[in-house]
């Protein structure tokens, strides 16, 4: 996974089309890249990232930002009570109890993700939980030899290029 101004994507290998491919994880437009190599797909990334920022400015329309922060969470009352008194016990808000056991489960049940430095695993203090997250980006896909539809002119960093479209 890679990132590149608050924004995350992922890399995957297409053997048919011999190109590493991805898009932009967390918005629901549509922002995919590719490349021959890894850098190039990582070159690929960043310029998809800045198309659609540039794209969204020009449209005079906000940029989805990937993740608020925020979830709804729907939760039996019984289990409800039983982690509110457990956070309380703990000195911390119901908010940091539930996301420090989030994170710790996750560690511990996805090997591949235990190195993201945004779980790093939670810390409880006086002020309560804490965890402080390395600045990191997130990566897309964008093919090589696709078209942009993002406005002509802006040249191109990389062999990559990015492809936007709407939801």
């Amino acid at each position: 996974m890679i990132e590149h101004r608050g924004y995350s994507g992922l890399l995957e290998l297409k053997v048919e089309d011999g190109v590493i491919a991805g898009r932009i994880l967390g918005i629901r437009d549509i922002v995919t890249f590719e490349g021959d190599t890894v850098a190039e797909a990582e070159n690929a990334f960043r310029d998809s990232v800045d198309d659609y920022l540039a794209l969204c400015e020009e449209r005079g329309v906000a940029p989805e930002k990937p993740f608020s922060g925020k979830f709804v969470l729907r939760i039996r009352p019984e289990l409800h009570r039983a982690l509110a008194i457990a956070a309380e016990s703990q000195g911390v808000s119901l908010n940091s109890f539930v996301e420090g056991a989030l994170t710790q489960k996750l560690l511990a049940e996805t090997s591949g993700l235990a190195a993201n430095p945004w779980l790093a695993p939670p810390r409880f203090s006086d002020q309560g939980f804490s965890a402080k997250p390395a600045k990191t980006a997130q990566v897309g896909t964008t093919k090589a030899k696709s078209k942009s539809s993002v406005p002509k002119g802006k040249p191109r960093k990389s062999a990559g290029t990015s492809k936007v479209g709407g939801k």
